[in-house]
């Protein structure tokens, strides 16, 4: 899969929570294209960081944090900026692998603060090693749960081979 046909999804998804009327700060790749794991078919995953408005910060409105799915099977996760900073903290490789992903668009209205965050990656992910490794082993242990477990999408594959290949 290309970088130009990457990026052009990734604009799909900015549109796309654009039209909701978020504020958004960014929009960050995750997923296989980060690892160079994706394959022609693979799909387009990221994450919005969206910025709150005054009124919820200030009232202390629920901090937004949804999934949006797209008509191509393709998923938007959709988090307020507290919320991803919380998530940098517990050290959770899904959220800390966007500040090292090359697919990303930021707004422009905030690149010259959030380019601060981007320069301190290594630093954010080796905030707490013993974190690091807990998030790993536990994804590592819901991975090989998953394995075989007969989800609708994969219940042939678990049916053929025992386990999903």
């Amino acid at each position: 899969m290309s970088k130009e046909n990457i990026m052009n999804r990734l604009h799909k998804h900015y549109k796309a929570i654009e039209s909701e009327d978020y504020d958004i700060l960014g929009i960050f790749l995750y997923g296989s294209q980060n690892y160079d794991l994706a394959y022609e078919g693979s799909d387009i995953d990221s994450k919005a960081i969206i910025i709150p408005n005054f009124e919820s910060f200030v009232t202390n409105k629920k901090p937004v944090s949804k999934t949006v799915k797209l008509e191509n099977g393709e998923q938007i996760d959709v988090k307020d900026i507290r919320l991803m900073f919380d998530n940098f903290l517990k050290q959770n490789i899904n959220f800390v692998e966007i500040l090292f992903t090359d697919y990303m668009i930021i707004n422009p209205k905030y690149e010259h603060i959030f380019n601060y965050v981007l320069a301190e990656n290594e630093k954010i992910a080796r905030y707490n090693i013993y974190k690091t490794l807990n998030c790993i082993s536990g994804m590592s242990m819901q991975k090989l749960k998953a394995l075989e477990h007969p989800y609708p999408t994969i219940k042939e594959k678990i049916d053929k081979y025992g386990y999903d290949p």
